[in-house]
């Protein structure tokens, strides 16, 4: 099976593409997915990782969405800052003033200049012609239909889609039917979380290392019905190279962006 592989350039977005509608760009088939950005190397769900991952080619970028306790969208993974800020606490119980106040910290050593990013800070520099993969760190369909708001304003619902329950999702698809949807992997097997994501009419999934084998069978069936692959679970470039072009994976979640982007350029 032949199938393409996107590499954009920082050349590319300068060519005006960043200015273009969604539904006129050109989304990639397959390619690396930026785990939080490229947080190998830059501080996780931070402009600069996402700047570095767009400039070494990603095809998408994956970030976490919460709520601060006056209703701003902030991107960070865990509801607690203590990990990746000077600060302690829930994030749920801190303005945005008081979040963008706190020092990142990277490797165990704060990171001057660099402050928790808001959802729309994020839109700002990302391209109209790469994948948003947005998780919810709460399961809540008001946050859901929230960033399905601004996606459907700043017209990039065709290259954004949303890891949440669904339950949520097909109530918040009532209200913004074209917002797109990854199923989160809950079945036992993968053949069980195929079926229910064909049922559901999701656009993606994101199996893991809970599904040890994607076999082509179902892997097919996914293709055939247009549902794309990301894959979380990725041991380095090798493994990323493999897993798009053996397993049929479209898009693996990369931590190390600049390791897998130079084993897909490699590529004979």
């Amino acid at each position: 099976m032949i199938r393409k592989h996107f590499i954009f350039s920082a050349a590319a977005l300068l060519s005006g593409l960043l200015l273009l509608p969604a539904q006129a760009a050109n989304l990639p088939e397959s390619g690396i997915c930026a785990h939080r950005g490229n947080n190998a190397h830059f501080p996780e769900n931070t402009l600069p990782a996402f700047k570095s991952a767009i400039e070494l080619g990603a095809a998408q970028i994956e970030l976490d969405v919460c709520c601060s306790k006056d209703k701003k969208l902030v991107i960070m993974h865990d509801l607690n800052v203590r990990r990746t800020t000077s600060g302690e606490g829930d994030i749920r119980q801190k303005t945005l003033e008081e979040i963008k106040a706190l020092d990142i910290v990277f490797k165990g050593k704060p990171v001057e200049g660099v402050k928790v990013p808001t959802f729309q800070e994020v839109l700002d520099i990302t391209p109209r012609n790469i994948w948003i993969n947005i998780h919810l760190k709460e399961n809540r369909l008001d946050l859901l239909l929230e960033i399905g708001r601004i996606l459907e304003k700043e017209g990039r619902l065709e290259q954004a889609f949303c890891l949440c329950g669904r339950e949520i999702a097909v109530e918040a698809r009532k209200v913004i039917p074209g917002l797109k949807i990854c199923n989160p992997p809950s079945e036992k097997t993968f053949a069980d979380y195929v079926d229910s994501t064909i049922q559901y009419g999701f656009e993606f999934v994101q199996p893991n290392r809970k599904y040890p084998v994607l076999d082509a069978e179902n892997v097919k069936r996914l293709h055939d019905a247009g549902v794309k692959i990301n894959y979380f679970g990725v041991k380095n470039g090798d493994h990323c190279r493999e897993l798009i072009e053996k397993v049929g994976v479209d898009f693996p979640l990369c931590d190390d962006v600049t390791e897998c982007a130079r084993a897909m350029k490699e590529k004979p």
